[in-house]
């Protein structure tokens, strides 16, 4: 079994991670030794000319485990000049090997007996190997000659420059995701490879095709916006607005580019959920990168799509000006912001989106317009909600204080008339004492005049009378005390049932005070609960309140959230 291609294989892969050349991992004289000695132990691959120790080390156990249990005979190896060696034991020199070993590998002598026939199939498949492995993404310009495409949609044709000519095959998948229209006379770049079909010949197989010189360029744009334009595609009808407030947001741009940084700075810390998909912007890979990316995020269901670069020529924005990048973004479920290059770039990327801006900074903008206007709201609402608070708890201290007035002035009211009423009943009782002392006097004269008008039989009987009227005006003076002890008896009496009505009162008033404070809608908010309203200001109170799909304003103690039901 010939071991010589999956050592070849591996000298492509190697090299393709180390960013180096195929022939500086190992070239193809020393790949072609190991497949024809196949060495099983690291003495005998260190025996394989070209292997130094340094290489042994680094690559003796891919190499062993290819060429482990190969027991059969090489079908064929490719005879080098001395030239050739000579060239080769530079290289394997630039490796690290010892000029010790360098002059080992001079000792090879490869004669015409160790040279195997090839059948043209085995022939075939070793220069396509070989050739693949050095000529892998070549990118060929030149002058395209006898295009034509047959029934499955392949694009045959020839490339030409001054000096040569080069027969091209592009397979339909790829001619269409390039996105060109080509003719007889464009002037093209081609991506591929070359290879050497065992009954077609030889044929660079393109991957990518893009037109070259701005005069194509701008021809191909003019004519694809005109297609597009009468197929309503750039059409305001078909525009659709970005959704309020967006929270899944896709982006298209390049990892590396300004453009990311540009759109990452301006679009605000508003909790997105940002699906980044870096693809190239430019360049063969752009297109299939991006229609690949579109898809991703196609799948992930996002509420609007942001694909951004700088400027540059028409020629560097080809990728976004391909046609089936602009039909895909417009067939995109959710709304596209496109900022592609600066404010004198139109790309039909930026003519198709739904909302097309100059830069990247312009559709990060974009993006948080709604979420900018919604501060904006919150902020006057939280300024209406606090002078409102302020109101309601004015408008409640100004209660209490009348409140508080009026208690205070009835109790007043009620000492005042209380004193009123003792004033007026000591008032009486001086008169009537006066009254009593007069007539007391007055009887007093009406003896005397009696005592010394009549005999002095009557005086004893006038004594007597003397006597009885005046323990009469002794005991209703008694009388009169024992009413005004009563009367101040009953106003002590009194006095502590205003003071405990007093008492009560103001006990009333001041929890009526703790009760509007414990009630104050900010302590509430601040100790975790929140007030949600309907679109309408409304309060809500339960759940049969709420539709589907309804928008709600969270109060907070610290400002509101706008949300929508599920």
């Amino acid at each position: 079994m010939n071991v010589l291609p999956q050592l070849l294989s591996w000298q492509k892969e190697q090299s393709r991670k180390e960013g180096v050349e195929g022939y500086l991992v190992l070239p193809y004289k020393t790949l072609r030794l190991l497949a024809q000695e196949l060495p099983q132990t690291q003495e005998e691959l260190l025996n394989v000319k070209g292997i130094g120790p340094r290489k042994a080390q680094r690559y003796g156990k891919d190499l062993l485990a290819l060429c482990a249990g190969e027991t059969q005979e090489i079908s064929g190896v490719y005879d080098f000049s001395e030239e050739d060696a000579h060239q080769s034991t530079e290289v394997v020199s630039g490796a690290g090997e010892s000029p010790d070993q360098l002059e080992h590998m001079g000792e090879e002598v490869v004669t015409d007996a160790d040279i195997k026939e090839l059948s043209v199939q085995e022939f075939v498949t070793q220069l396509n190997t070989v050739v693949s492995s050095y000529f892998r993404d070549v990118r060929v310009r030149g002058e395209v000659i006898g295009f034509k495409r047959n029934a499955n949609g392949h694009a045959y044709f020839e490339i030409k420059d001054a000096g040569a000519v080069l027969r091209c095959s592009v397979f339909r998948g790829a001619y269409e995701m390039s996105g060109v229209e080509l003719y007889d006379g464009a002037e093209v770049i081609i991506t591929g490879s070359p290879q050497l079909h065992d009954r077609y010949g030889f044929s660079f197989i393109g991957e990518r095709v893009e037109l070259a010189g701005e005069g194509a360029l701008k021809k191909a744009y003019d004519d694809l916006k005109k297609k597009l334009t009468d197929e309503g595609l750039f059409s305001a009808d078909r525009k659709r607005e970005v959704s309020e407030l967006p929270e899944r947001v896709g982006l298209i741009t390049s990892a590396t580019g300004a453009a990311i940084g540009d759109f990452m700075t301006n679009v605000g810390s508003f909790g997105y959920r940002i699906s980044f998909v870096s693809t190239h912007v430019e360049g063969s890979k752009a297109v299939p990168e991006i229609m690949k990316a579109i898809a991703t995020l196609r799948a992930q269901e996002v509420d609007v799509l942001v694909i951004v670069r700088g400027g540059g020529s028409l020629e560097s924005l080809q990728a976004f000006n391909n046609e089936r990048v602009v039909r895909a973004l417009a067939d995109f479920p959710a709304p596209v912001i496109a900022g592609v290059g600066h404010e004198q770039d139109e790309t039909l990327t930026t003519l198709v989106a739904d909302v097309g801006v100059s830069t990247p900074t312009a559709a990060a903008r974009a993006v948080r317009v709604s979420w900018d206007q919604a501060v904006e709201k919150v902020s006057r609402f939280e300024q209406t909600f606090r002078e409102y608070c302020t109101y309601a708890v004015q408008t409640q201290a100004q209660s209490i204080d009348r409140y508080q007035s009026m208690i205070e002035m009835s109790y007043q009211q009620a000492l005042t008339t209380q004193c009123h009423q003792l004033e007026r009943s000591m008032s009486v009782l001086t008169t009537s004492g006066q009254q009593l002392i007069a007539t007391c006097r007055a009887r007093c004269d009406l003896l005397e005049q009696r005592i010394m008008t009549q005999s002095e039989r009557w005086l004893s009987d006038i004594r007597h009378q003397i006597h009885r009227q005046s323990q009469s005006i002794i005991a209703g003076y008694g009388r009169v005390m024992q009413t005004y002890r009563q009367i101040f008896i009953r106003f002590e009496r009194v006095l502590p049932l205003l003071q405990r009505a007093i008492n009560h009162t103001k006990k009333q008033v001041a929890q009526s005070a703790h009760t509007l404070v414990q009630l104050d809608p900010r302590k509430l908010l601040a100790q975790g609960y929140s007030i949600a309203y309907d679109k309408e200001g409304r309060v809500l109170r339960s759940v049969k309140d709420i539709e589907p799909h309804a928008d709600l304003t969270i109060q907070l103690s610290d400002g509101t959230i706008a949300t929508k039901t599920k």
